[in-house]
């Protein structure tokens, strides 16, 4: 399954960094999901060399997630049902603004429905995000519909949290992760990166 891969390419704390990782198969699905995108224009999305997308792009087509056609990637039933399921369990994606939660830098972010309950204090997701390039990333759960650090009573008074409840359909026992990096690629790569055990 798609997961067991993800994991596997989940790169070392040691030794030189692989062209592409793990979940980048996932950001692949995403984009594929949105549209039909040649293996140029998908390179240059994810932010890998042409050389890497054509090895990730190998993976996704030997275990059935996507077929090539003259107008590009697109998902197969199967890819199609795999990420329909994990569209189930992300209430919100995408870019979020500077804030003292993400030390003033640019963030990627996903709320995960239902997640809270495996987060113990955000550790093991901010090394996971730090893995992957990112600065770090700040995990919040969601409680009497309001965001909490995990593992303790304080809640964030900060106005991105409060902005997030008020946009997205969180409902408590959801967590969110906000990974900041140098650059977006690698912030969101640390946001799937984090997220990753919650999406299982």
């Amino acid at each position: 399954m798609l997961s067991s891969l993800i994991k596997k390419a989940v790169p070392s704390a040691y030794g030189p960094r692989p062209a592409f990782v793990g979940v980048d198969l996932l950001r692949a699905l995403r984009l594929i999901s949105l549209e039909s995108l040649g293996r140029k224009r998908l390179s240059e999305r994810l932010g890998v060399g042409e050389g890497s997308m054509r090895t990730l792009l190998g993976i996704l087509s030997r275990e059935g997630f996507v077929r090539m056609t003259k107008a590009g990637c697109r998902l197969t039933p199967k890819g199609s049902s795999y990420w329909y399921r994990m569209m189930k369990k992300l209430r919100w994606m995408g870019d979020a603004p500077k804030s003292p939660l993400t030390f003033h830098l640019p963030a990627y972010g996903l709320m995960v429905s239902g997640a809270a309950s495996v987060v113990k204090r955000g550790l093991e997701e901010r090394d996971a995000a730090i893995r992957e390039g990112a600065l770090g990333a700040t995990v919040l759960v969601v409680e009497k519909n309001r965001l909490f650090f995990p593992g303790t009573r304080e809640s964030s008074g900060d106005p991105l949290a409060k902005s997030l409840l008020d946009s997205i359909s969180a409902q408590n026992g959801d967590a969110l992760v906000l990974s900041y990096g140098p650059s977006r690629v690698l912030s969101e790569r640390g946001a799937w990166a984090a997220a990753l055990n919650w999406l299982n």
